[in-house]
């Protein structure tokens, strides 16, 4: 489905990424793990459009994507929740919900999908009305995905959707991925710094280090390499 292949990036000419590749099957959830700073974000910015590439290629769906605009990939079904959530926060739970299906012309499929965002999230259907901004860590990040969804995505990229929450809210976030996952069949590119919970929900997985790809392999197997173990799990 996205088959990423050596890709630089870089911020005031300053390389960030150096000839990244690798690929996302359909049906599967691949995580990039690394610590801060490893360039993950830089890559999930890169695949949305967001920040152009030095050199390499995207595919997409068998389509070369890397010089299409951020509003193109959206419409092929690209839908990036990002990293800090990013809702307004001034306006209410369910117009946040409704500027994530922007692209949609019919009432009838925006309100199945809107349905669909508060059968995931009821919580959410409890506060449409009130101000995204006045929600709490976890509601808020649970109003990003469902934004992210309302675009009706084939791939949908989670940037460190963990990322703040209190212990039990994470592992409420890594339920609703997996939920995802076998409920909707649908595609997911996780970016996150929470290495153990993402590898043990990942069909595979990438780990970068100062902007390269320096392990790869299944969730589990990366799990109980010595290298991951020692470097993000403390083991």
């Amino acid at each position: 489905m996205l088959d990423v292949k050596n890709i630089r990036v870089s911020y005031d000419h300053i390389p960030a990424i150096h000839d990244v590749s690798f690929r996302v099957d359909k049906g599967e959830i691949v995580t990039i793990v690394g610590s801060n700073g490893a360039g993950k974000t830089t890559i999930i910015r890169a695949i949305a459009g967001i920040l152009r590439l030095d050199h390499g290629e995207i595919r997409f769906l068998d389509e070369q994507i890397e010089k299409l605009p951020s509003y193109e990939r959206v419409a092929r079904g690209i839908s990036l929740v990002p990293e800090g959530r990013h809702i307004f926060g001034k306006l209410s739970v369910h117009d946040n919900l409704l500027l994530g299906a922007h692209l949609e012309t019919s009432p009838e499929e925006i309100q199945r999908r809107l349905e669909q965002a508060y059968e995931l999230f009821p919580r959410l259907r409890e506060r449409k009305g009130q101000r995204a901004g006045t929600l709490s860590g976890g509601e808020q990040q649970m109003l990003a995905i469902a934004r992210g969804l309302m675009a009706n995505p084939k791939l949908l990229m989670l940037d460190e959707p963990s990322l703040g929450l209190m212990p039990k809210l994470v592992m409420q976030v890594f339920d609703v991925i997996d939920q995802l996952r076998e409920e909707r069949s649908l595609t997911i590119l996780l970016v996150e710094q929470n290495v153990y919970n993402a590898l043990e929900l990942s069909d595979r997985a990438y780990v970068i280090q100062n902007g390269r790809v320096v392990i790869e392999g299944k969730g589990e197997e990366l799990l109980d390499s010595d290298v991951v173990r020692k470097a993000y799990l403390g083991m």
